[in-house]
Order: C-alpha cells, then sequence, then structure tokens
C-alpha cells in the first residue's frame, strides 16, 4: 500500500516498515483518525488495472493506478516496489515508462490521460516449465479503453479486460526481470508494427553495461555521442523486449544514446557516474 491508495491502518492490523536507517518509528496523534465503520484497507475509487498471475498454485498480482497526480516516472507515495522481506519464487510486477533504474513495483500509479501512448514493462519471477495464466480485473477505465497483454515471444496480443479472459503461456527457462511482456490500454486491437518507439527505456545497470528495455522484435541500431558530438559507440542486434550492451571505457559525465529501427528514431540521455 502506499500514501497514494488514501488507505486507513486500523487497531490490530499488521504492517512492515522499510527505513534506510535504524531508529523509532512514530505515528503522530494528527494522522490518528476516528471511525464509526469499519477501516480495514479503505481505498478511494479511481481508475486502475490488477493484473493477476497464477501457476495453479501461488496467486500473484500486480496494482497499476491512473492518477493525474502521478508522472512515468517514480512518484514517492504513489509508486511502490515488491516486497522483499521474505523470500519469493513466484511474482509479477511492473517497472517505470521514464527514467526507469530496473527496480520492480508492485504498485505503478500513471498519468490519466493519453493511455493509449502508455506501454507498461511487465516482469515475472517463475521457474521453468511452469504454466502461467494472467488474467486483469479493470476498474474506472474509460468505456472505450481495452487492457491488452502483449507476449513479445509468441508476437501476440491478448485482450484481458473481458470476462473469464485469460493468457496462458509455458515458460521455457527460468524468469526473473521484464522484457517478454508489455501491458497495453488501447480503444482497439493491436500488432507488434504498431507499438510506439517513445515507450522505450534506456538506463545503466553500471559504468560498462547500457540495458535497453521495450524494443520491439527487429532490428534495431544503437549510437552513442558524448556531449561533444563524438560518436563513441555504434552496433546493431536483433531485439525481442530487452537487450543488454556493453560499453567501452568512457569517461564520467553525460551521453546521448540514438536507438533507431524500422518504426523511428528516438535519443534518450544517460549519465555515467
Amino acid at each position: 500500500k502506499v500514501t497514494g491508495d488514501a488507505f486507513k491502518i486500523a487497531p490490530g492490523q499488521g504492517f512492515f516498515v522499510k527505513a534506510s536507517s535504524g531508529g523509532n518509528f512514530a505515528i503522530a496523534e494528527s494522522t490518528q483518525s476516528h471511525q464509526t465503520t469499519d477501516t480495514f484497507l479503505r481505498i478511494e475509487s479511481k481508475p486502475e488495472i490488477t493484473l493477476n498471475i497464477t501457476n495453479g498454485e501461488l496467486n500473484r498480482y500486480a496494482k497499476i493506478y491512473f492518477d493525474n497526480k502521478a508522472s512515468k516516472s517514480f512518484d514517492n507515495g504513489y509508486d511502490g516496489e515488491t516486497f522483499n522481506g521474505v523470500a519469493n519464487a513466484f511474482d509479477v510486477f511492473t517497472q517505470l515508462l521514464e527514467n526507469n533504474q530496473g527496480k520492480n513495483y508492485q504498485i505503478q500509479s500513471l498519468p490519466n490521460q493519453d493511455l493509449e501512448d502508455m506501454v507498461i514493462p511487465v516482469g515475472i519471477k517463475a521457474e521453468s516449465g511452469k504454466e502461467i495464466t494472467f488474467t486483469a480485473d479493470a476498474f474506472n477505465l474509460p468505456d472505450d479503453i481495452k487492457v491488452f497483454l502483449e507476449d513479445r515471444n509468441s508476437n501476440t496480443f491478448t485482450r484481458l479486460d473481458e470476462a473469464n479472459s485469460k493468457y496462458t503461456v509455458t515458460l521455457n527457462a527460468n524468469t526473473n526481470g521484464i522484457g517478454q511482456f508489455y501491458l497495453h490500454t488501447s480503444k482497439s486491437a493491436l500488432s507488434t508494427k504498431n507499438v510506439p518507439l517513445n515507450n522505450i527505456s534506456v538506463y545503466t545497470i553500471n559504468k560498462s553495461t547500457l540495458k535497453i528495455v521495450g524494443l520491439s522484435q527487429g532490428k534495431s541500431n544503437i549510437n552513442l555521442y558524448n556531449v561533444l558530438g563524438k560518436k563513441v559507440l555504434s552496433t546493431s542486434f536483433q531485439s525481442n523486449g530487452v537487450q543488454e550492451i556493453s560499453l567501452p571505457k568512457l569517461a564520467s559525465g553525460m551521453y546521448i544514446v540514438q536507438v533507431a529501427n524500422e518504426t523511428g528514431k528516438l535519443n534518450k540521455k544517460i549519465v555515467l557516474e
């Protein structure tokens, strides 16, 4: 739960606190309230999607809220990372659309506008050979907006917001990350040829590795320029959602990553520490 949920904690209801350092955790009297009705996990109505997965034994979910107080980057109080206080071999999560740093979110809030322009990277953690089934619950979305799950390994789009709709896939390898699945909110059916290029994320894992997330299948070209406009890297590859690129030894500073494929060309800034 995040503060954007506007939920209340009832007496006797347990919770965890994540902090950057040890110390006392105080709940001020000014934040307390008295209710005459049940307060357990009360939330306000807002457009949202709950993406569910099951392997027949376990069930997990990730939530996406649409709120005009939120952005496509990290919003404190509106985006919440997955809980890692206990070991978990099965999970579903999303990653940020902008300024993605590879963190996994159980709750992500996005602007409640231009829904058709947003493509949400979906990640799962699951074992090889397991049959995974996706379903979705959509609430308070515009009447003409539909929810589709894209599988870039099979080049398919499956509508999930209809009654009894689902998508089932068997994993060929142990999976822990994003790249294969993406969530779309659209008025009409989709194809791999109309996935917008501006939804990709580009960030560094470390000073020697660049990661690109969200590319559709096909050949892509990458050029890297320093602030003086000098090309310091040029390479091409066959993409399928996620690609890691080894960087040459470079000085610290800002660089421009130029990504190009058959759908267009896009420039992204990165900073090497």
